[in-house]
């Protein structure tokens, strides 16, 4: 009775290692499926970058996620209050050319 339990710890941990191996060599692939034949892998689909336009320390910045990657140099006090409050609360943009699009409308 222990035998099967031994194969298939045994399993079990050539199928992790396969896995971390995978991973190490592979990052941007995951392992998709798998048996004591064969396995799959896929590459992973890019997470799309999110850009928020805030207002910081009187100017519009540049954020992708939580980490600032831009000042842009232009003064949050010569917008519109409209502007300025969206700014206050952060404009999401989901591409690089929604950002442009979004930086010429307030800057225009």
């Amino acid at each position: 009775m222990s035998v099967p339990l031994r194969f298939t710890i045994l399993l079990y941990s050539a199928a992790l290692a396969i896995s971390l191996s995978v991973a190490a060599l592979l990052p941007h692939s995951k392992l998709e499926a798998m048996s004591p034949e064969s396995f799959s892998i896929s590459e992973k689909e890019e997470a799309p970058t999110t850009y928020i336009l805030k207002a910081e320390k009187g100017e519009i910045c540049i954020f992708e996620g939580q980490q600032l990657i831009q000042k842009t140099g232009v003064a949050v006090a010569s917008l519109p209050a409209e502007d300025r409050f969206s700014l206050e609360t952060g404009i999401s943009a989901s591409s690089q050319e929604a950002l442009t699009a979004l930086l010429e409308d307030l800057c225009s």
